[in-house]
């Protein structure tokens, strides 16, 4: 049997032995603790209220403490307490105190009722620290003959110095921390948020792995919970708040620890971030649309009848320079308020143009109409990007080919647009690279996933405009102009 061996008044321990004396021994002691964890349980049974997985824990908990210790203080305690003969023998305790630690250890393994790696290092820190405090409070009292109070104050003195700088230390060693500082998180939410809809569930992959450093990131169940955690921890479910399908997130911190309810709470904490931001740029995007529109209403209403009224009135180039502001002035008001333009249309605008600006430098265009294309619609950057493209060759002729004939060709091949440029000119210069026009083709092309290349036939120069027929779909992202021969 246990015995205290320090006398009453001397340091702590001598402190906590007078008490003992004061309220009745050590039966009073175990009355206390006892009474002080069920207080904790049904503190405990409140905060987990809503919370089912949490309140099964606590009730396999709570049931071994009043089973085991409830059994103890009944038959043994109480009894001895009061002065009253005891029940059962003694040796019953020993059974009755370990149904204690077989429904803490089943809750853990089912329920896991801490997060074990966690606490455990919490429960040592504590140990650890009573312990330096007892050790440094019997070295002053014994060792430099201090009286109780000064040594109390001073041991909590030096031990509080010496041991938050330990414990930060040892847990930086021992619990590896991963994932983002706070005063990353808004930033890496926000690139979710404002990423482009094709790369949103992908910066969203990017941030899971940036957060929580898994070994594994796979499609998940379509039907599971916005966020839940699975395999005891070893997995979590987590819903892509861009719509992009479940992901399933195993063996964080490069498989050295399990998912906590932390965790959860985190990744709920930031898809709601992710949320709100999404219809915050949601409301900004469909404002600037209503005054994208109210612009182009007011072009057209004001701008387009005036530049309409003069082609009624104008004579010669200058007729043609309004048209030419007319088609420009449409083009960009389909732009302004997002509708789409069918090809067949954006075709014969450029194809009027250039017959009209090649005319009035004595170049004959031979262009046929492309029948089909009426059946595809383009964005207007798409049909912004092969304008300019158009208008700029023909510029390129006009200034440097001294060619009497030009040929466009218009070509559907699956999901591409193919336009083949040529005239009977001189040609490019002989080991002459491209110029500024047909980088700027090359450009614009490239920013809608198309691409350019020159040929230099027998007479003149053919260029071979490529763009996809599908908005949205890009090409290789390069801005070089392939020249072959």
């Amino acid at each position: 049997m246990f015995e205290w061996v320090v006398a009453p008044g001397d340091g702590i321990a001598g402190a906590l032995v007078s008490l003992r004396e004061a309220t009745g021994g050590s039966q009073m002691e175990v009355m206390i603790i006892f009474i002080a964890l069920c207080a904790a349980l049904f503190w405990q049974f409140r905060v987990t209220r809503g919370d089912p997985l949490a309140r099964a824990a606590l009730t396999w908990f709570g049931l071994s403490v009043a089973v085991g210790a409830g059994g103890f203080i009944v038959l043994l305690t109480l009894p001895n307490l009061i002065g009253a003969p005891t029940l059962v023998d003694g040796t019953i305790g020993f059974p009755l105190l370990l149904l204690i630690y077989a429904g803490l250890t089943f809750a853990l393994l089912r329920y896991r009722l801490f997060e074990a790696k966690t606490w455990s290092f919490r429960v040592l820190f504590a140990a650890c620290a009573t312990a330096a405090l007892w050790l440094v409070d019997a070295a002053l009292i014994y060792g430099l003959g201090l009286d109780q109070g000064p040594a109390l104050g001073l041991s909590l003195i030096l031990v509080g110095l010496v041991y938050q700088p330990a414990r930060a230390k040892v847990s930086a060693f021992f619990v590896r921390r991963t994932g983002l500082r706070k005063n990353e998180m808004f930033a890496a939410v926000m690139e979710v948020a404002f990423a482009v809809p094709a790369a949103r569930s992908a910066q969203w992959r990017a941030l899971m792995q940036r957060l929580f450093e898994p070994l594994e990131i796979v499609p998940g169940d379509p039907g599971a919970a916005p966020v839940e955690i699975t395999e005891d921890g070893v997995a979590m479910l987590v819903a892509d708040p861009a719509g992009g399908g479940a992901l399933r997130i195993a063996y964080p911190a490069r498989g050295a620890r399990l998912f906590t309810p932390d965790d959860r709470q985190i990744v709920q904490e930031i898809s709601a971030l992710c949320r709100q931001a999404a219809e915050a740029l949601h409301s900004y995007e469909r404002g600037a649309a209503d005054e994208r529109r109210r612009m182009a209403q007011d072009l057209h209403d004001d701008i387009g009848a005036r530049l309409l009224s003069g082609i009624h009135v104008a004579q010669g180039p200058v007729k043609s320079l309004l048209q030419d502001a007319l088609r420009d002035m449409r083009t960009l008001v389909t732009g302004l308020i997002g509708e789409t333009a069918p090809l067949s249309r954006v075709i014969a605008d450029i194809r009027i143009e250039t017959a009209s600006r090649l005319e009035a430098v004595g170049i004959e265009l031979d262009w046929p109409i492309v029948p089909e294309a009426a059946a595809h619609m383009m964005p207007y950057h798409h049909s912004k990007a092969i304008t300019s493209a158009i208008r700029e060759a023909v510029s390129n002729t006009m200034r440097h080919a001294e060619a009497n004939r030009m040929t466009v060709r218009i070509r559907l091949e699956g999901d591409s647009g193919i336009v083949e440029i040529g005239d009977d000119g001189r040609g490019m210069a002989s080991g002459s690279g491209p110029g500024t026009g047909l980088n700027g083709i090359a450009s614009r092309l490239d920013g809608i996933g198309g691409s350019l290349r020159v040929e230099q036939p027998a007479t003149g120069t053919r260029l071979m405009l490529r763009w996809p027929l599908v908005a949205g779909s890009q090409g290789a992202q390069t801005k070089e102009v392939s020249c072959g021969g």
